[in-house]
């Protein structure tokens, strides 16, 4: 009997498990609750049945970019349930993006259907219900991007979840490639570069999120407005605050320095210019 194999590669971390074990039971049985296990710990608690114990075979990696996190798997074919219970453990903080890499996966909440197939992505609040069926040959990314940062670029994302978005037009296609290159850059970059390829990423999110909703070219003059607003009632409630600096406006407001400084570009002025001298 061949021993089940955890292999570790920095800076990104790889997580294996070596799947030609013999036939009995009770080792079919410890190798899916330990992809289990795994699968909770990475991504969100939840149940998972596998379509075969006999044949199930899966891979996992994950690392991070600034405060987005990457969590890229391949599996066997298996469904996938996070209920009410698990989602109350969840990170509210966080929202899922997801892109399918190859094979397909099936994704339901809030009553809608997203099929995923190779290049597709979707958006997935870890705060509701959720279910998967993953298909055959299933190799989906998942990037846990910071949700305030992204609501700040589209509002509510409430109407956004579970939508298919294919690369057929030139924003989705844009966003797809850029998202299939994160992996490789995970852990890897020093924090100025993280910064920016951080909001690169959830700049592209936000367009092809806008666009698929609205069906039209997406009005970036918009989730602009609505940071130019968060930025500007953060900087007003705490200007008593003699300790008051530009990443403690940035955090109020739900987005990165660069981001708010790149909006107010725009009138001429940045965060720390912007706050009145008393």
């Amino acid at each position: 009997m061949q021993q089940s194999l955890i292999s570790l590669f920095l800076p990104f971390l790889t997580l294996k498990r070596c799947l030609d074990f013999d036939g009995l039971r009770h080792q079919l049985v410890t190798r899916n609750l330990y992809w289990h296990e795994v699968l909770c710990k990475k991504i969100i608690e939840h149940d998972c049945i596998p379509e075969s114990r006999q044949t199930f075979r899966a891979e996992l990696q994950a690392g991070a970019i600034a405060d987005m996190r990457l969590v890229l798997y391949e599996t066997s074919p298996m469904y996938c349930c996070s209920t009410v219970r698990h989602v109350n453990h969840a990170n509210a903080e966080e929202l899922f993006v997801v892109r399918q890499g190859a094979g397909a996966i099936i994704i339901e909440q809030d009553g809608r259907e997203a099929l995923l197939e190779a290049g597709d992505i979707t958006l997935v609040d870890p705060r509701r219900p959720v279910s998967a069926k993953y298909l055959k040959g299933s190799k989906p990314l998942i990037l846990k991007v910071p949700r305030r940062q992204l609501e700040a670029r589209v509002g509510s994302t409430r109407q956004l979840v579970a939508r298919s978005i294919k690369p057929l037009e030139a924003e989705h296609n844009l966003t797809s490639a850029f998202l299939t290159m994160l992996p490789a850059h995970a852990d890897t970059l020093g924090p100025a570069a993280e910064d920016v390829v951080r909001d690169q990423a959830l700049d592209l999110i936000a367009v092809s999120l806008t666009k698929a909703m609205d069906g039209q070219v997406p009005r970036v003059s918009s989730a602009r407005s609505l940071v130019l607003i968060s930025v500007r009632a953060a900087i007003e409630a705490r200007l008593p605050d003699p300790a008051l600096d530009a990443e403690t406006v940035g955090a109020t407001a739900g987005v990165s320095v660069r981001y708010a400084n790149a909006v107010l570009a725009a009138e001429g002025t940045s965060i720390i210019c912007r706050r009145p001298t008393r």
